[in-house]
């Protein structure tokens, strides 16, 4: 993972064990959140220090409202494309899986019905409240984009060896819009 981000290997060896106990996985699981890491530093503007301050709010809420790190990260990835990141989009996720989980029910399916029926800044509101309404309105807008991304992260087993330095360039141009 150090490799493949640029990053050092002491914050990516913190930041992969972070997102394991936030999610309650066991250390098994390393090699699935290290790629997931490297796959989503290499297809968005997530970078090693968004993903750690998302990722340190939304965790552990993720895992009780059953979102798994491969569609938490892509809802992550998709925010900071639209320029969400860090603890801003974390705590704006957290407040929508909380409030989406409230009175039980799967918040995926629920998140899904609501960017089907199109979400406005009032709907977005009256779910969400203010702080996270404009999170929500991205998510709503880029669902589907969601869904492919989720499915690239599921499947990308061996991506912390395969992206190498090559992924840093990658990220650079995409964060430069080239």
């Amino acid at each position: 993972l150090a490799q493949a981000t640029g990053s050092d290997l002491a914050q990516s060896a913190e930041v992969a064990g972070a997102t394991l106990r936030g999610f309650g996985l066991d250390a098994s699981e390393t090699q699935r959140v290290t790629d997931v890491m490297a796959e989503s530093f290499s297809s968005s503007a997530l970078d090693m220090a968004s993903f750690q301050n998302s990722m340190k709010y939304v965790a552990p809420v993720a895992k009780a409202a059953g979102v798994s790190i491969e569609e938490t990260t892509a809802m992550l990835a998709r925010m900071a494309d639209s320029g969400i990141k860090g603890s801003q989009a974390g705590t704006s996720l957290r407040m929508i899986f909380q409030q989406l989980a409230s009175g039980g029910g799967d918040v995926t399916k629920k998140l899904s019905a609501l960017a089907s029926e199109g979400l406005t800044l009032d709907a977005a509101f009256d779910e969400v409240g203010r702080r996270a309404q404009t999170a929500l309105l991205v998510l709503g807008e880029n669902e589907d984009q969601t869904k492919k991304l989720t499915t690239a992260f599921e499947n990308s087993t061996g991506a912390a060896g395969h992206h190498g330095q090559h992924s840093r360039g990658r990220n650079e141009a995409h964060e430069l819009g080239t």
